[in-house]
């Protein structure tokens, strides 16, 4: 079962991103496979994918069901952001948009709690929830 779904331009084609069972997957859309396989990204289900650029690439950021906010380049590579508590039950929501010239993400829980998370290099900081 698929919960999350997400595309991305990759190399001049576009990339189809999916979230399950604790795994992230890629496709492009000629069939081939895409560069993303994760299979243990997160802890039990994902719920919420967001894109943005990060470094002049393509940044993708997962959240689900333990309360983790992960981010990962396209490469399969850990990206800036690593927060494992970022809230206490399942994230079912994430968006993004800039703010001061740095990506700044917003989640969302089960609980309505809304939180934002700035994403910078070599750093991550929470801002108010």
């Amino acid at each position: 079962m698929v919960h999350a779904l997400a595309l991305t331009d990759y190399e001049g084609a576009p990339l189809l991103i999916s979230a399950s069972d604790g795994a992230i997957r890629s496709w492009r859309l000629d069939g081939k496979p895409g560069p993303l396989a994760l299979e243990r990204a997160h802890e039990g289900w994902i719920y919420a994918l967001a894109l943005t650029e990060y470094e002049g690439a393509p940044l993708l950021i997962s959240a689900g069901q333990a309360g983790a906010i992960r981010s990962w380049r396209l490469d399969g590579r850990p990206g800036p952001l690593a927060l494992e508590r970022a809230h206490e039950g399942a994230i079912d929501a994430l968006a993004l948009t800039e703010y001061e010239g740095a990506p700044l993400l917003i989640s969302a829980d089960e609980e309505g709690v809304i939180l934002a998370h700035r994403i910078r290099p070599s750093r991550q900081e929470d801002m108010a929830s």
